[in-house]
């Protein structure tokens, strides 16, 4: 008969004990609420022992099954079947093997896990009200003598006062979080946020910490998967080895056959957490990947580095040289945009093994040379009928087409629609124009296979090898859609990054699509280290008409058009080089402390947040590529994209002027942006980036011209004040201080004789030059607008005015020559009130336009009007300032 011994509570057997069953079996360890729970022994009688980790009568953990042979079952354990070995198999899939994505491991992990998760995801998925009423209310209480009749508590709520009972009768007065079913302490629980199997038992083992000391086997060495300690494999440990084996190798029926019979569970992992389903997906055999998904497989399991199978997979099929554009790049091991090829990460491991080796590229498709970018090693050198002239001719003429995948992918709809058709591999070279020497498509070959060497003269074998390559490739795509379509989520995983970005980065627009389809997270960031970009970053900085399409598409799925990334700290790139101390010589004296008056611009009612950059940001910032950037800002604009925000001091208009792209610009103008929106004191306004001299080279002398022309009839008040200086000193002026400021930094240009300069020097001084001449005209005619509007307005309130000089009327601020006196009638008595004296609100020079950084001097003659110098002085007379005076001065009377 069946025997207990050991403690009780409430008629249960809940504490230790000892259970013996009539056949000799006999269990030694803790209940809880009559079952097994915790670290225990279990002896069958046949002498097999297990010795692990039991929750709810169940084997869920860590164990050790030991037969009388001496053979022994090490790993972790669901029921009666091993769910993770404690061995590491050869071959298997590891990111450490990719080196440009291994910034996805070790520190940044748990970064990246708090980054990216969800909010929700910290909540109970299945915290019911009924959980909350018990926890609030602690007298609340069973039905009475429920102990007497029922011995199952399973389908009853636990109040806090019983489950407090429970849980410290079933501890012996031990620390929290010792064992028990109850809520343990949850302080160093696993961040899994998930119900997935391996993360409740990782939160098991936790929860029986306490527990495991003291045993009498290695429960550490279990959890570090190190096999070392324990016996020879026993037979479920060798059956689950060769079921890894035989999902990698493709072996349907032997997967069949021990899936059938309950041999092994078909979530099964080796100790890197690689589960028999992330074996078979990475080998692409999906018939594999069917039945074990028919039978229970996890398919949005982790591996230990935090893959998921459909994240390996998505690594597999993008190689690095199918990633695209600046930002990409960037996201590859470093936060910085990279800019040149050989700036990427270290090399693939076929490139150490090799030795010193070359990047070149070579396109290839069905025999013919047109895809697919590959290495290969200088060791192997070209044809001499090849020369180095007529291969830079070639890889230039071919630069630009490399695809998602690096061996195949999609250019357009026509490139899609010819990607369905069937390579024959039985074909003979003859049948297609090969476009490289046999020389140079050996090597291509050589460099794909990455461990076969193929014989020169075996041309017919090289395209063979090639056809085998894409029709992996293919495979792998294949393999893909059948896990998306078996339900796997392509959020599961953020290492090396959301499955999403690496189809943005590689421009792969049908698979950003099927993913969108699969309901992938547009609002999941990568790490702060990586700038916390969002997938609309990513796909606003790509170049062509596939970052046109894949910014739609993600637009389209209600992406946030605003949406910051987590760099706000970061500073433009060509800022980093512009000085930031005052040029030497450079005065900061204002001849109007405050800069322009009030009543000549219009202060903003509130000023704009600065943060992190959003995608309009990135869209502006993009000095290529012009059209296909200004349809992606139309795109933008046309979602609601907000085109007065700030980043490193930048609004999305004057990263624009910055860049070089006009044609951003109009669609940015037409779109609401504010081309007075006050800036960073480094950036100053859109005017001002417009003729600071660290964004030269974007446009020639008239088109800088026509910018400036065309920002200030949209509305740029060129009278806005513009801080001047650093941290210490500063003077407010105008865009046009800031122009003569930034001018006198480039000490080369600006202070060197003219004669002594280059004639490029010369050019560059002259367009410089041009550029502030233009804008002191622009601030003359603007102060003048404004005199005039003075006037008008002093006019209607019936208040006259006269010039401080009785010869002269300053005419330019719309003053008439003769002023008649003001009468005004009181009680029948007829008073005159002379003319008031009218002076203008704001001093600068009358010819530059400068208000910072010079000495001002009235015109001798009408003192109405100021010059910084006896040159601007003399110009300004002979320009236009002698007929100001001569005509008002021969009609007015004294």
């Amino acid at each position: 008969m069946m025997e207990y011994r050991g403690e009780f509570f409430k008629d249960y057997r809940h504490g230790k004990g000892t259970y013996s069953w009539p056949g000799g079996t006999q269990f030694t360890g803790k209940f809880y609420l009559n079952r097994k729970e915790g670290y225990g022994t279990l002896q069958l009688a046949d002498r097999t022992t297990f010795q692990g980790l039991y929750r709810a009568d169940e084997r869920f953990g860590p164990g050790v099954m030991r037969y009388p042979d001496g053979r022994q079952d090490v790993g972790l354990w669901h029921r009666e079947l091993l769910v993770k070995l404690c061995t590491h198999l050869p071959g298997a899939f590891t990111l450490r093997d990719y080196p440009e994505h291994c910034w996805g491991l070790g520190e940044e992990r748990e970064e990246r896990e708090e980054a990216t998760a969800p909010a929700e995801q910290d909540k109970d998925p299945f915290y019911y009200r009924y959980k909350q009423l018990l926890q609030e209310h602690d007298d609340f209480v069973l039905p009475p003598g429920i102990a007497m009749y029922s011995t199952d508590a399973d389908h009853l709520p636990q109040p806090h006062s019983l489950r407090t009972q429970l849980d410290s009768r079933f501890s012996g007065g031990e620390e929290k979080g010792s064992g028990g079913s109850g809520q343990a302490d949850q302080q160093g629980l696993p961040k899994t946020g998930s119900c997935t199997l391996m993360a409740r038992i990782q939160a098991h083992i936790h929860k029986h910490s306490q527990g495991a000391e003291g045993l009498g086997w290695d429960v550490g060495s279990v959890l570090s998967a190190d096999r070392s300690v324990f016996g020879p494999p026993g037979p479920l440990e060798l059956q689950a080895q060769q079921l890894i084996e035989d999902a990698r190798q493709g072996n349907y029926q032997s997967i069949y056959r021990s899936l059938r019979d309950g041999l092994v569970h078909p979530d099964l992992s080796d100790a890197s957490g690689n589960s028999t389903l992330m074996t078979a997906a990475v080998h692409g055999h999906n018939d594999v990947i069917n039945i074990l998904l028919d039978n229970g497989a996890d398919v949005d399991k982790l591996n230990d580095e935090g893959m998921s199978v459909l994240s390996a997979c998505h690594v597999l099929y993008y190689t690095p040289q199918s990633f695209h554009g600046k930002m990409a790049k960037g996201t590859q091991g470093t936060a910085q945009s990279v800019t040149k090829a050989e700036e990427m990460a270290e090399p693939a491991p076929s490139e150490r093994q090799t030795g010193g080796t070359q990047r070149r590229s070579i396109l290839v498709r069905d025999g013919r040379v047109k895809l697919g970018n590959v290495m290969w090693q200088d060791s192997l050198p070209l044809a001499e009928e090849d020369s180095e002239s007529e291969e830079k001719e070639w890889l230039k003429e071919t630069e630009g087409e490399l695809q998602a995948g690096g061996l195949v992918g999609e250019q357009g709809q026509e490139q899609e629609e010819r990607d369905r058709e069937e390579f024959d591999s039985a074909r003979s070279m003859h049948s297609y124009t090969v476009e490289a020497s046999e020389r140079a498509l050996q090597s291509t070959g050589e460099a794909l296979s990455h461990n076969t060497q193929l014989r020169p003269s075996s041309s017919q074998e090289t395209v063979h090898r090639i056809a085998q390559l894409k029709a992996e490739h293919r495979r792998r795509w294949a393999t893909i859609q059948l896990l998306l379509c078996r339900g796997a989520d392509p959020n599961a995983s953020q290492v090396p990054m959301p499955v999403l970005f690496l189809a943005i980065q590689a421009k792969d627009t049908k698979a950003v699509r099927h993913l969108l389809e699969c309901k992938a997270r547009t609002d999941m960031a990568l790490p702060k280290k990586q700038k916390g970009l969002y997938p609309l970053h990513m796909a606003a900085g790509l170049s062509g008409k596939e970052g046109v399409r894949i910014t739609e598409l993600l637009l389209s799925t209600l992406a946030d058009p605003d949406v910051r990334a987590q760099d706000a700290e970061e500073i433009y790139k060509p800022d980093k080089k512009a000085s930031k101390e005052p040029p030497p010589g450079f005065s900061l004296k204002s001849s109007s402390p405050s800069g322009p008056p009030p009543q000549y611009y219009q202060a903003p009612a509130s000023l704009p947040e600065e943060g992190g950059r959003t995608p309009l940001h990135v869209a502006c910032m993009r000095d290529s590529d012009y059209q296909n950037a200004r349809d992606v800002v139309a795109l933008l604009l046309k979602h609601k994209a907000n085109p007065n925000t700030l980043w490193s001091g930048h609004s999305p208009l004057s990263l624009a002027v910055a860049s070089g792209n006009d044609l951003a610009i109009e669609e940015l103008l037409a779109g609401g942006a504010d081309p007075n929106l006050p800036l960073s004191s480094r950036v100053g306004s859109v005017l001002c980036a417009a003729v600071n001299i660290t964004y030269d080279g974007k446009r020639s002398s008239q088109q800088k011209i026509t910018l400036l022309e065309r920002l200030v009839s949209a509305g740029a008040n060129i009278l806005m004040p513009i801080t001047l200086g650093d941290e210490c000193r500063t003077a407010v002026g105008t865009a046009v201080d800031y122009g003569y400021y930034v001018f006198s930094q480039d000490w080369r240009i600006a202070h060197t004789p003219y004669h002594a300069l280059t004639s490029r020097e010369r050019e560059v001084y002259n367009s410089r030059r041009n550029m502030l001449n233009l804008m002191g005209g622009l601030l003359r005619s603007a102060a003048v607008h404004k005199e005039r509007e003075r006037l008008e307005k002093e006019k209607q309130q019936g208040i006259h005015s006269r010039s401080p000089s009785a010869k002269f009327v300053y005419t330019g601020a719309g003053a008439s020559a003769l002023l008649p006196e003001h009468s005004n009638s009181i009680q029948g008595q007829t008073r005159t009130r002379a003319p008031l004296i009218r002076r203008p609100l704001f001093g600068y020079c009358y010819l530059c336009g400068r208000s910072v950084g010079v000495h001002l001097v009235p015109c001798s003659r009408c003192r109405e009007v100021y010059y910084c110098s006896k040159s601007c002085k003399l110009k300004g007379w002979n320009g236009w300032h002698k007929e100001e005076c001569i005509h008002v001065g021969g009609n007015v009377k004294p």
